[in-house]
């Protein structure tokens, strides 16, 4: 689904973004990887699949998310449901058309 998510992004006419690299905070300390990384305009995009429905995954995305946006990146959820529905997706690609620009 990623590869998937990718390729949408790149159709949007996106900037492509980096995959799966460290975000880290203005110090250089790890914060996490990310899935889709615009280091630049310090934005990450995450792809969550299925198994972040866990609660304990979702209590770990949950921690994650805060390290990341303390750390002064803008995050971006993704769902299965935001690939499928197209209203979902031109809104997530509207906002990080927004956040790229």
């Amino acid at each position: 689904m990623e590869s998937r998510v990718r390729l949408g992004l790149l159709r949007a006419r996106l900037p492509e973004p980096e995959l799966n690299v460290a975000v880290t905070d203005a110090d250089g300390q790890w914060l996490a990887e990310g899935d889709f990384v615009w280091r630049w305009a310090r934005v990450v995009a995450e792809y969550d699949g299925v198994h972040h429905a866990d609660p304990e995954h979702c209590r770990r995305d949950a921690r994650r998310r805060r390290s990341i946006e303390a750390g002064g990146w803008t995050y971006v959820q993704l769902t299965a449901a935001t690939v499928r529905d197209p209203r979902d997706w031109a809104a997530a690609v509207e906002q990080l058309r927004r956040l790229l620009a």
